[in-house]
């Protein structure tokens, strides 16, 4: 990502340094420029070549509004990407699925979910057909905005078209799930991406398990972390095992918190104090003074 950014920094440096020279820009430098600052980042300076462009008298191309959509998306400004969006429809260039896909980013990344489904709507009105990632932006919209129920039916429709989602699609679809508490249709979701033979990665398993836990499914959970350790070169992040610990702590099982623990240290994971902290608690809760004292000390 690094990278990348520093690529868009000298390619926008170079286009300044051709303007001083008295080079004048044409269509094709322009929205290499606008591209520069959608990979960069910098929304407000690829409204400012647009508006450029415009004003010495170069049409923008559908590349360049969309990548200034794009680049308004990454933004996370809406407003401005909607703007651009009807800009284009009145200079009668029409857009294409990639347009419509960052149009609707930039709404979800606000919480606009409205905004971005009438897009979605108008976008097959014109028969275009949405792909994998107009309709993991929109999931990500309902993710972001707790629509859960929605973030199924795209997946649904999705199944219905014969579109196989991907991991972040998935893990999306289960992460808006198990915001809102929905451990069976979490768990379901994982079912689906299991039959489908899409291998859930640790960020999936936190989410799903996370879900279980507020469900208070200890022993679902636990199993399910079991299965996340299973994963090669791969480990839990240490937010998981804090649900499961917490999760069995709430429901009385102490000693399975410490079997975690055990797990942890038999994988060559060291308990931070966040694990032990919440360890501490879930033995203060479940009566146990010495243990909790004795976790106590091992933070000192």
């Amino acid at each position: 990502a690094c990278e990348k950014s520093d690529q868009s920094a000298k390619a926008i440096e170079v286009f300044e340094q051709m303007q001083e020279r008295g080079i004048k820009p044409n269509v094709y430098t322009y929205t290499s420029a606008i591209s520069a600052c959608e990979n960069g980042g910098k929304w407000e300076q690829a409204l400012g070549y647009l508006e450029r462009m415009t004003l010495e008298g170069i049409l923008p191309t559908i590349h360049a509004y969309s990548a200034a959509i794009s680049a308004c998306e990454k933004g996370e400004q809406a407003r401005p990407a909607l703007g651009l969006l009807e800009r284009m429809k009145n200079a009668k260039i029409e857009p294409d699925v990639i347009v419509y896909s960052a149009a609707i980013g930039a709404c979800g990344k606000t919480g606009l979910w409205e905004p971005a489904l009438k897009l979605f709507q108008e976008m097959e009105d014109k028969g275009l057909t949405p792909d994998l990632v107009t309709y993991s932006t929109m999931i990500k919209v309902y993710e972001r905005s707790g629509e859960w129920q929605r973030a199924l039916e795209v997946m649904n429709t999705m199944q219905a078209k014969k579109i196989t989602p991907n991991v972040i699609t998935y893990s999306t679809a289960i992460s808006a799930v198990a915001k809102a508490g929905q451990w069976r249709s979490a768990l379901g979701l994982l079912e689906h991406m299991r039959k489908e033979e899409i291998h859930p990665d640790a960020v999936v398993y936190n989410y799903v398990i996370s879900a279980l836990s507020k469900g208070g499914q200890w022993d679902a959970a636990l199993r399910l972390l079991q299965d996340c350790l299973d994963i090669p070169d791969q480990l839990p992040q240490t937010s998981t095992f804090c649900t499961v610990i917490k999760c069995l702590g709430d429901n009385g099982e102490w000693e399975k918190g410490l079997g975690v623990i055990g797990t942890m240290e038999l994988k060559g994971v060291t308990p931070d104090s966040e694990v032990l902290t919440v360890m501490i608690d879930a033995l203060d809760n479940c009566k146990q003074p010495l243990l909790a004292q004795q976790m106590r000390d091992k933070i000192k």
